[in-house]
């Protein structure tokens, strides 16, 4: 939920806690009132003591890969994001035959055409004022999974034919048409036609059939910079359309519609061109980019694999003794001021991590901490996230071993597999920025 947040500052200050309490009186007038935190019996007297100097250091990390398959999304498209590269996604799916009972294909018959419906699922990111253009082909190899993974990765391809089989050239408007629809080549629909017409053995099965047609790739033009659309795999097939000569000349031709369905395999590759960025230099998931050489930012995108690491290099000066117990830690993450023209994600969760940025993103017991999103409007002066990291600060200090796990903030699943959404964090370190560590602790 986006909420409206007048500009808040806070420094180093106490607290005096005035708590209203139901105490249960005892006979005796002597008895010492406490209150009770955690385990911990706190005299009335507590006071709170809140800081934000700690220092953060921010740095721009890429997963190795992540799942895009069984998504229910398919992304296809070319754009050119600048700070992040030219990003290029395909989409890669397996075909199967229609029903038995609904193949009613006689000898009258005539074929009419083949084409490829993709149905729009509402999602694009780039211009979509831009014409775009999309060639599809046949796959020259079989879409298999060796061993106990039946997932396909972002950074997989799929060899292809060299020919196109279908090509389009339109407007993207995948907020106002429910869907585009791609002529294929007369050629492969007359194949297929005759094929059912007569049962070859080609159609006897889907095993049978996806020998005959491995799949089918969904490649944009690469010399073109548009946008990246989302289409809703469910709805995929190739329709098949034939028409029925009636004996009686007055009547008009019947027509049938044949649907080849999208097939349960099926994944989405994105690549991601960095070689004209900063972020170049980032070859493994177990390297880090500091915000010191990406001008004073760290940056999250979803399907390329990128996020930011937050860690806290100082965090062993705090020395909490047993006079001292920390009440609430709060990271604030504020908005790079340049990056106005993008639309936030209205919801980051953060992940804890090792050395190596390991984390598990695609079970959500594993998330240590979802976001608040604070959204101004007006002035784009106060617009930061906050997370709630104080079971996270108070194990690492209790631990004794401090700042030996990191955190991870990313865009939430599955949107980080199925979507190109984009921010840009500030890691400024300035007074101004919104980034900080607000740790409030409670000396008793």
């Amino acid at each position: 939920m986006i909420q409206l947040q007048s500009r808040v500052c806070f420094h180093s200050k106490k607290l005096f806690v005035i708590l209203g309490i139901v105490l249960t009186i005892s006979c005796s007038q002597d008895e010492e009132t406490n209150l009770t935190l955690g385990d911990e019996f706190i005299d009335i007297s507590t006071y709170i003591t809140q800081t934000d100097t700690f220092s953060i250091e921010m740095s721009t990390v890429i997963v190795d890969s992540l799942i895009t398959s069984n998504t229910g999304v398919i992304l296809a498209g070319y754009c050119d994001d600048g700070e992040l590269g030219k990003i290029t996604t395909e989409g890669y799916s397996k075909i199967i035959l229609p029903p038995e009972t609904y193949i009613d294909i006689e000898s009258e018959d005539r074929f009419d055409s083949l084409t490829l419906v993709l149905p729009y699922n509402t999602y694009s990111y780039g211009d979509t004022n831009i014409y775009q253009e999309l060639d599809v082909f046949l796959l020259a190899e079989e879409m298999l999974r060796t061993g106990e993974s039946f997932s396909f990765y972002n950074n997989e391809s799929i060899s292809y034919q060299s020919n196109s089989i279908g090509h389009i050239r339109y407007l993207p408007r995948p907020n106002r048409d429910s869907l585009i629809e791609i002529r294929i080549d007369d050629e492969l629909g007359e194949a297929l036609f005759y094929k059912l017409l007569y049962n070859a053995e080609e159609i006897q099965n889907n095993d049978n059939f996806q020998q005959y047609i491995y799949g089918i790739a969904i490649v944009p033009n690469k010399n073109q910079n548009s946008c990246i659309i989302g289409f809703d795999q469910s709805g995929i097939a190739l329709n098949l359309y034939t028409s029925r000569i009636s004996s009686d000349s007055d009547e008009e031709a019947e027509q049938d519609e044949y649907v080849f369905e999208s097939y349960t395999y099926y994944f989405s590759s994105i690549c991601s061109d960095r070689s004209s960025t900063d972020l170049d230099d980032i070859n493994t998931q177990s390297e880090s980019l500091n915000s010191s050489y990406t001008r004073d930012k760290s940056y999250i995108q979803g399907g390329t694999g990128v996020l930011t690491k937050i860690e806290f290099p100082h965090l062993n000066s705090i020395m909490f003794d047993q006079n001292k117990l920390i009440f609430s830690a709060t990271l604030w993450v504020g908005i790079d001021i340049n990056s106005y023209d993008k639309d936030f994600p209205e919801s980051l969760v953060l992940y804890e991590t090792d050395e190596n940025n390991s984390f598990d993103i695609q079970y959500e017991s594993k998330i240590l901490s979802s976001s608040e999103f604070y959204l101004d409007e007006k002035y784009h002066l106060d617009t930061y996230y906050t997370f709630d990291i104080t079971s996270f600060l108070k194990e690492q200090i209790e631990s004794g071993v401090v700042n030996n796990r990191n955190l991870l903030i990313t865009i939430p699943s599955p949107e980080f597999n199925t979507t190109l959404n984009t921010t840009y964090l500030d890691a400024s370190g300035s007074t101004e920025s919104k980034t900080k560590l607000i740790i409030s602790y409670i000396e008793i």
